[in-house]
């Protein structure tokens, strides 16, 4: 899962789908998922360490990015979403 995750920011990056903003995170098991830490995703080393947010809480854990939430309210309405990846890439010029 970890490499997974590492592997799909670098992804988003690369198709310059992100600039400074941007998560991917994975569900791990029935009551938790886990998400990349708010820094650009291009950034991950393969070690970097990913924040776990339990499905349970009420609040995030110190240090999550607010986006979050996003993940956390698809996961709980879907049981069958394993992943997901949010991209904020830049706007077009007209």
């Amino acid at each position: 899962m970890h490499e997974d995750v590492i592997a799909a920011a670098h992804a988003l990056d690369a198709a310059g789908l992100v600039t400074a903003f941007g998560h991917v995170s994975s569900r791990d098991g029935q009551t938790d998922f886990r998400i990349t830490p708010p820094k650009p995703l291009g950034s991950l080393e393969p070690n970097e360490p990913l924040l776990e947010v339990s499905l349970d809480a009420d609040d995030l854990p110190e240090g999550v990015p607010g986006e979050a939430w996003v993940h956390w309210a698809i996961y709980n309405s879907r049981p069958e979403v394993e992943g997901i990846c949010r991209a904020q890439p830049q706007p077009r010029p007209p």
